[in-house]
């Protein structure tokens, strides 16, 4: 059973998820939403975010 503090955190994600990037799937919006959360103080756009992700397949 979820308790309040996770059900608002899964609604809060599924709204930024709809609204930033319906296109990506529910982990890449994850770790898009959390490197965003932890980098809010250098005021990042989500393009900087984004190209700052190195998870995946294609790391080098």
């Amino acid at each position: 059973m979820q308790s309040n503090d996770q059900r608002l955190l899964e609604r809060i994600l599924e709204d930024q998820h709809r609204k930033l990037a319906p296109d990506k799937s529910r982990d890449d919006f994850f770790t898009f939403f959390a490197a965003d959360k932890a980098l809010q103080d250098w005021d990042l756009d989500n393009d900087e975010i984004t190209d700052g992700i190195v998870d995946g397949a294609h790391d080098y």
